[in-house]
């Protein structure tokens, strides 16, 4: 009797603790950052009026990135390739906005993404947090992503001084993506003095696709 009691208040808590993690993943899910929604459609609904060449496509791109995001944002990890894919999909749409965007990205990545698996909107909801910052002159991002066996490590360089409210989401980011992963986030950023740039370190933990199996 006693064991069977102690196996149902196992499974009670192991049920509980996936439903925390359904709550916190649901949280980033929604935590769509509202000034890069208002300007994303901004951006589409002045390219529509001209109407520029690249509206059809920016239209779509756009679609793209909320859809995966509202599928993607319910799952513990992504497949890597489709997470870098929307990463790529976002850089994309940042470079079609011509008319109102400041925000230039160089996009580098090194090593294979097959059969790995990565903490879901990880890399999109970092770059929305440079897409919110606002600057009057033209900016450039530079990213390289090295991906290693069991870890991800993303590298920035933005080209400007960096906004007490950028490391405020910086920090918030962290903050989110460590309660669900733990130390195995981490994230560095640093000023340069010498000439105003902003440096992020960023490690993200993988999973190959036999270890997630056995893990769910």
């Amino acid at each position: 009797m006693e064991k069977n009691e102690e196996d149902s208040t196992l499974l009670e808590l192991e049920k509980e603790k996936k439903e925390i993690e359904q709550v916190k993943l649901d949280l980033l899910k929604t935590n769509i950052n509202p000034d890069f929604l208002m300007r994303s459609l901004h951006q589409l609904k002045e390219s529509a009026k001209i109407p520029e060449e690249t509206t059809p496509e920016a239209i779509l791109t756009f679609s793209d990135l909320l859809r995966y995001r509202l599928y993607r944002g319910r799952q513990l990890y992504s497949p890597l390739k489709e997470e870098l894919f929307a990463f790529q999909s976002f850089v994309h749409f940042i470079g079609l906005d011509h008319l109102h965007h400041q925000l230039h990205i160089k996009f580098a990545v090194q090593g294979l993404d097959d059969d790995k698996y990565i903490a879901p909107l990880s890399l999109v909801n970092l770059l929305e947090i440079f897409c919110k910052a606002t600057n009057p002159n033209e900016v450039l991002l530079e990213i390289i992503v090295l991906i290693e066996s069991d870890e991800l490590h993303l590298e920035m360089q933005y080209g400007s001084d960096v906004t007490a409210q950028l490391l405020t989401d910086l920090e918030e980011y962290q903050s989110n993506y460590s309660q669900l992963y733990g130390d195995a986030i981490k994230l560095h950023a640093e000023r340069a003095e010498k000439d105003h740039t902003f440096f992020v370190r960023l490690t993200l933990p993988l999973l190959e696709k036999q270890v997630l199996a056995q893990s769910v």
